[in-house]
């Protein structure tokens, strides 16, 4: 293993803090790098799901959606403010997944992790468990320079629109219709 070829490897992502667990393994993947790459074509999330989620010691959320997170947003800022901010998430949200489609199909699994970094943390600020949580194995797996990112992408997808039409259909959209020529006009 040459210089240039090391470098990808060592520069990998670990979250602090961490256990001694996690840095083994990420020591592990260093050492066996490209040893035991599978390719995207032949993962599958839900064959994999016991696999993947005890590498990234996160589990998909059962609760799809926490109502209560967007209901105390509209108590606080009323129903313009949070209308707005679901807007912007369901119009960002399809331009993210379009792009994590790209990665995928560029096998470029440390920017699939980038990506599903930014969709995990705007998701949960809106009470999109389910897509945080699917992001969260996305990210785990894509910063690592893992593959098995890419297996998580179909089941991102669906939580993302359907978190995305449970927005779309909030009291906070018809007390706040959307702007005349808005690019979300037709959204619900």
């Amino acid at each position: 293993l040459s210089l240039h070829d090391a470098l990808p490897i060592l520069n990998d992502y670990l979250s602090k803090p961490c256990t001694r667990l996690d840095l083994e393994a990420c020591i592990a993947r260093w050492i066996h790098r490209g040893d035991d790459k599978t390719p995207a074509s032949n993962l599958n999330f839900d064959q994999d799901r016991k696999k993947i989620a005890s590498e990234t010691k996160v589990q998909v959320a059962t609760n799809a959606i926490d109502a209560s997170v967007l209901d105390s947003m509209v108590n606080r800022y009323g129903d313009a403010a949070t209308a707005n901010l679901a807007r912007i998430y369901i119009e960002s949200s399809r331009a993210q997944v379009a792009k994590l489609r790209e990665a995928h199909t560029n096998q470029q699994a440390k920017m699939f992790g980038e990506l599903a970094h930014s969709l995990k943390s705007a998701s949960a600020a809106l009470g999109g468990n389910r897509v945080a949580s699917l992001a969260k194995i996305g990210e785990s797996l894509g910063l690592a320079h893992d593959n098995a990112a890419f297996a998580v992408l179909p089941e991102l997808e669906t939580a993302v629109e359907e978190f995305s039409s449970y927005l779309a259909k909030h009291r906070c959209m018809a007390a706040a219709p959307s702007p005349e020529g808005g690019a979300l006009a037709n959204a619900a």
